[in-house]
């Protein structure tokens, strides 16, 4: 469903680099701030992605951190956070709590109904902070279920209930940009 996105790191210039790492630190702090280390457990890069294009384009006041964490626990790194970071992170738990509901739906999945139970609070208060968000994913997924159970060879179909999802969250708020991430997502 998700896991697409992928950095070419050899293709990014050091300090590139070093700024989308600080971003995927700063996701990594807000997880486990609002949701702990189950928060943390579902990090990846594809909602880092969504949050540094949303930086990108408000251009919001990042707040910067140094530290030690469980994974660099040697060495000081930084992170970045901000409004889209905290975003990030929400959509994040959100995806992987549906994520997982899926598949103990669709294989009985006994490691997927493991952390169904380890995010569903978390699911729940990022849905509550996210509700519009909430009820597409919600949506869409179930649309996307009911095309697989009725045996739908039609890839657009099956496509665009992932499309809608994903432009659902793309739109951060209704504004003049709302249009242009919307087509993206």
């Amino acid at each position: 469903m998700f896991g697409y996105v992928r950095i070419d790191k050899n293709e990014l210039k050091v300090r590139d680099y070093d700024t989308y790492s600080a971003y995927y630190c700063g996701i990594c702090r807000e997880l486990k701030e609002a949701f702990g280390i189950r928060g943390q457990i579902t990090l990846g890069y594809d909602l880092v992605f969504l949050s540094v294009l949303l930086t990108g384009l408000y251009e919001p006041e990042d707040e910067r951190h140094e530290g030690r964490c469980i994974v660099h626990p040697m060495q000081r790194h930084v992170s970045l956070t901000n409004a889209f970071t905290r975003y990030g992170a929400y959509m994040n738990v959100l995806l992987s709590f549906y994520k997982c509901l899926d598949d103990v739906k669709d294989d009985g999945s006994k490691k997927a109904a493991v952390l169904v139970r380890l995010l569903h609070k978390g699911a729940v208060t990022a849905g509550k902070a996210y509700p519009r968000q909430r009820r597409v994913i919600v949506k869409e997924l179930k649309n996307l279920a009911q095309l697989e159970k009725s045996g739908c060879t039609n890839i657009d179909e099956v496509a665009g209930c992932f499309g809608r999802l994903t432009a659902a969250m793309f739109v951060f708020r209704h504004d003049e940009w709302e249009k242009y991430l919307e087509k993206l997502g």
